[in-house]
């Protein structure tokens, strides 16, 4: 859940922000956290 207009206009560094998170393995992430992709995945679709 994420307003992209806001973060733009108030957020600075928002685009290289967001282009190093889209660098990040989801699957590394998980592993690191200890939360299962499919949890992950089981909240995004509530939460969406």
């Amino acid at each position: 859940m994420q307003d992209i207009r806001v973060y733009k206009e108030n957020v600075i560094g928002f685009e290289e922000y967001k282009d190093y998170l889209n660098t990040l393995d989801l699957n590394y992430l998980c592993d690191e956290c200890g939360v299962d992709i499919n949890t992950i995945r089981e909240l995004t679709y509530l939460l969406c």
